[in-house]
């Protein structure tokens, strides 16, 4: 009784060894696209934005949130190092947009990414120059333009002083 029970589970155990690979598990998994959001916190930032901080933080959070629904919201702040999940608080002191992009393409590049968000005053003065660098990345970069655009005048004619009639 014991020897045919053994024989009967080694045949098993061998008739279920064999028959296993043609057996297959099918598993879908469904995931988000990826958004990164990367917002430049250097101290140029507060002067771009003026009183409109405030406002901008909000609109920002709402959009991120409602983002959400749809995407997987990753949260980078950048100046002269990124920081992750600390925004708007605009104390680095330098700008590295090149360095930003890198490191995103290095991290998600290969990965789902939906996008990227780009918020910045566009002015970099470290690294190299990010509209000629190069990036190898499925997902599309969306930049939003904070401040003006105008270039602040160097020098400005207040008054001027001359005689109303001039004679010869």
């Amino acid at each position: 009784l014991i020897t045919s029970v053994l024989r009967a589970l080694v045949v098993f155990i061998t008739a279920v060894l064999l028959f296993a690979p043609a057996i297959t598990i099918q598993q879908n998994e469904t995931q988000k696209p990826i958004l990164l959001f990367l917002q430049d916190n250097s101290a140029s930032i507060p002067f771009a934005l003026k009183n409109d901080s405030s406002t901008y933080r909000k609109d920002a959070t709402d959009l991120l949130s409602k983002l959400e629904k749809d995407y997987k919201v990753v949260r980078w702040g950048f100046g002269n190092t990124i920081q992750k999940d600390t925004l708007f608080n605009y104390a680095q002191q330098a700008t590295d947009i090149a360095h930003a992009m890198e490191q995103a393409t290095e991290m998600y590049g290969q990965q789902n990414l939906g996008a990227i968000l780009l918020a910045t005053d566009g002015r970099f003065n470290q690294g190299l120059n990010p509209q000629f660098q190069d990036l190898a990345m499925k997902g599309v970069v969306y930049t939003v333009a904070l401040g003006d655009s105008t270039i602040p005048k160097d020098i400005r004619v207040a008054n001027v002083y001359a005689n109303k009639t001039v004679m010869l």
